[in-house]
């Protein structure tokens, strides 16, 4: 019975954990007086994060799969998952370095800021890695494999939060220079 129940808490801990990776920044809402390029600005920065969100949710999903036992979630599949999480990271990269940034102090430092986002999102891509290959290489001692996801993915928690946190605080000074209301 333990087992099982280690089991079912490992599966939701991944889920749960791997839904949260390239979660959105706050959205902005409009205000009479806001920059309408700064709102812009923003606006593309959450788009951007959004598709990242979306993908991580979807690799996620296929590893808590795997772990369930679904036989229609191999290898190829959680590899290309995570292969599809760096492309994309990149592809936003790039985007984002050739976006115009507003002439003001805190749009160049929210630029700076969701590169360094980026930055983390791509190592914590590394260590998504790290769980797929746990995932997909047999362990006959399923507690043992059990602490290594756990340990990772409470690794990529941790540094997903830290980064959140430092890029909402920018995003904050951002918007109250701009007029602009924050929705979390």
């Amino acid at each position: 019975m333990s087992g099982t129940r280690s089991r079912r808490i490992s599966i939701l801990t991944v889920l749960v954990l791997l839904l949260g990776v390239a979660l959105p920044a706050c959205k902005l809402f409009k205000s009479k007086k806001a920059n309408k390029e700064a709102l812009a600005f923003n606006e593309a920065l959450v788009e951007h994060n959004k598709s990242i969100n979306q993908m991580g949710r979807q690799l996620g999903v296929k590893i808590g799969q795997r772990l369930a036992g679904k036989d229609d979630v191999d290898d190829g599949d959680l590899e290309d998952g995570v292969e599809a999480i760096q492309a994309k990271i990149k592809q936003v990269r790039a985007a984002v370095k050739a976006m115009k940034v507003p002439d003001h102090p805190t749009a160049r430092a929210l630029h700076k800021a969701y590169l360094t986002f980026l930055d983390e999102e791509t190592r914590l891509v590394g260590r998504i890695e790290d769980v797929v290959e746990v995932v997909t290489t047999p362990d006959p001692r399923k507690r043992r494999q059990q602490r290594k996801l756990l340990e990772i993915l409470r690794d990529i928690q941790s540094s997903e939060k830290k980064s959140l946190t430092k890029l909402r605080k920018v995003q904050h000074r951002f918007a109250r220079a701009h007029n602009i209301g924050l929705r979390m």
